[in-house]
């Protein structure tokens, strides 16, 4: 009997967070169209002999990375692993709706050749209660029309790898997949690159991912953003707008937001030499750099 190629590739990458990933690993597997796998690339601790078992028992393919090489490290990594000629995006701790992914196969079968160099990703639910989360990911959509193209400002095309982030295996790795440097906001990184290479961004309105936003214990890693210093997120932020500061000439709005996120850590980093950039910038008028420089400012003053 011959085997049939996987369609689509779940990668969830994960550190540390074995109850959670389990749940939502479950919840990959009640929510893939036919043809999938499932990718686990462990970045943190071994895994214990039970969660192996049961990862084992759902066909899981698992993966061990060096060791905290970070999220986008372990999804670059599991991107090479991946045969599908979709990559679909999963965290450890949040689910997907059951209606989300099939829905989203449905709209691709019915252009694979029109959306090859395509990216997407949906609406979301953010929760702390897992019980009410798990309530969420039963939810089904079953109009493909909920996907639509994004045609507005490029702020509305940038998203992060947990909304139900999803794009061609081809155009991933055209762009050089994930930039592993960047600790966080690697999502914001890629949406970019992926834009100016030409990329079509779909939107769906269903709200396919279930986010999670509740406490975490001694057993449970706290926020990947968290454990990152404000100097650390400042420096992400300036090789963003580095890389791309022909493309985010282009947009005002969103040069806008990059640069006072950017900011707004190194103010809190207590970096002055961000006025001197942001006063040396080439691409902002004279009324953003004085609002962004009064922005910093406070920050700074008052230590946010």
């Amino acid at each position: 009997m011959m085997v049939r190629k996987p369609r689509f590739s779940v990668i969830i990458p994960t550190f540390n967070r074995e109850a959670f990933l389990l749940d939502a690993v479950q919840s990959a597997v009640n929510a893939s169209p036919e043809n999938t796998e499932i990718i686990v690339v462990n970045d943190g601790n071994d895994f214990s002999e039970s969660t192996k078992s049961v990862l084992g028992t759902l066909n899981v393919s698992m993966f061990k990375t060096v060791g905290s090489v970070g999220a986008g490290g372990a999804r670059n990594q599991g991107a090479k692993h991946a045969i599908g000629q979709w990559l679909l995006f999963l965290d450890d701790d949040d689910l997907i709706a059951v209606g989300y992914w099939k829905l989203l196969s449905d709209f691709l079968s019915s252009g694979d050749e029109e959306h090859h160099r395509s990216y997407g990703f949906c609406h979301f639910t953010t929760s702390n209660d897992r019980d009410e989360m798990h309530r969420i990911s039963n939810s089904k959509a079953t109009n493909v029309s909920d996907i639509l193209e994004e045609r507005n400002s490029l702020r509305s095309k940038l998203a992060a790898l947990s909304q139900g982030f999803w794009l061609s295996t081809s155009i991933f790795r055209e762009v050089g997949g994930i930039d592993a440097q960047l600790r966080v906001n690697e999502d914001t990184d890629l949406c970019l690159k992926l834009i100016a290479c030409g990329a079509e961004c779909y939107v769906s309105s269903f709200n396919g991912a279930i986010i999670y936003k509740g406490p975490r214990d001694q057993k449970t890693s706290k926020s990947v953003t968290k454990t990152h210093s404000s100097v650390e997120r400042a420096s992400y932020f300036k090789r963003i707008i580095d890389k791309h500061t022909k493309l985010l000439d282009t947009d005002k709005a969103a040069n806008e937001w990059i640069w006072k996120r950017y900011l707004k850590m190194a103010a809190r980093a207590k970096d002055q030499t961000a006025i001197a950039k942001l006063a040396s910038n080439k691409t902002l008028t004279l009324k953003t750099k004085l609002f962004l420089g009064v922005y910093w400012s406070g920050i700074f003053l008052l230590r946010l």
